[in-house]
């Protein structure tokens, strides 16, 4: 190999690097900030254990009220939630839900994972209230 080829290569190397490495550091989004504010359930695959039309509201001091609407009433909960990477945490009266995945989060739509160890699989997808 001739050196003007060798050289050639290496610029190319260096150059095409910082580019590739700038695709794997893609940021997500600040889940934790992201979530803060009220979001209402629009979809479900168990409109059982999550309605359409229940509300959850997370602030930023780390609560949560759920108001979750069945048969025309309403069951209001409050309790403590925290953001870890890509899981929700729940904690309501002492009790601590399993981590909630979640699957999708932008300014206006949040899509969780819901599925529990006792294999009840449910994806719940909300959007944010105004």
């Amino acid at each position: 190999m001739s050196v003007s080829r060798f050289l050639a290569a290496c610029i190319i190397a260096l150059v095409g690097l910082p580019c590739a490495l700038a695709d794997d550091k893609k940021e997500r989004p600040d889940y934790a900030k992201l979530i803060v504010g009220r979001w209402e359930v629009t979809k479900t695959n168990n409109a059982f254990l999550t309605p359409i039309g229940s509300v959850f509201e997370f602030t930023k001091s780390g609560m949560v009220k759920t108001t979750i609407k069945r048969d025309g009433e309403e069951d209001i909960s409050v309790g403590t939630y925290k953001v870890e990477k890509e899981k929700l945490h729940l904690t309501f009266e002492k009790d601590e839900k399993d981590p909630v995945k979640i699957k999708e989060m932008t300014e206006r739509k949040l899509v969780l994972d819901v599925s529990t160890k006792e294999n009840t699989k449910q994806v719940v997808e909300l959007k944010r209230l105004k």
